[in-house]
This record gives structure tokens, sequence and C-alpha cells, in this order.
């Protein structure tokens, strides 16, 4: 997974994990980068939100809304059809099902 350092240093920034060193190498777009493949490693960076997040859309959000380090590959969206309009207008109701307008 790529990772985003967003602290800005000349070169970018060096990280050791767990003996494993990272350089977050700055890129075209001012991002600077480095690709985290250690789930663990990924955990501990992205745990530190003042430092961290993922680049881009190079993650996806689990059923409790935390990142996903391992995404499951997912059938292509299909688009739904709009709702065909209304026939006749309606005027809005309250809760108790009368007409606001009168």
């Amino acid at each position: 997974m790529k990772i985003e350092c967003i602290l800005k240093r000349q070169g970018g920034t060096f990280v050791e994990l767990d003996g494993k060193n990272y350089h977050f190498k700055p890129q075209e777009d001012g991002a600077h980068v480095a690709e985290v493949a250690d789930d663990e490693h990924v955990e501990k960076l992205l745990a530190v939100s003042e430092a961290y997040q993922p680049y881009g859309g190079d993650f996806q959000l689990d059923a409790d809304g935390d990142i996903d380090t391992q995404p499951q590959a997912t059938a292509p969206k299909t688009r739904k059809k709009a709702p065909p309009a209304p026939t006749e207008a309606t005027p809005p109701t309250d809760v108790k099902g009368e007409s606001p307008c009168r």
C-alpha cells in the first residue's frame, strides 16, 4: 500500500520499522510517498494520523470504517437507473400527514 508522509522534509523522510527501512520520497505532485507491504507497518504508520495517510485512492474502508490494508477484489459497480419522475405534483405534508399549506 502506498502511504504518504504529510510532514515535508528536504529529500523526503526516512523511517525504520522492525529493521525495515522506508523512504517517503517526494513525488511530482509534491506528496512524499513510500510503498509499505507489511500490514503491521501499515497499521503502525497510519495510527500516527498527524504524520501519515493513505496516498491517493490506494485504500478501501472495511465494514467498521477502518482502512482495509488487504482490500478484496470487488465486482464492478453498475449504475442504477434514476427513479421515474412523478406524474403529478403532491403537496408536502407534516408528520401527522396534514398539509402545511393552508
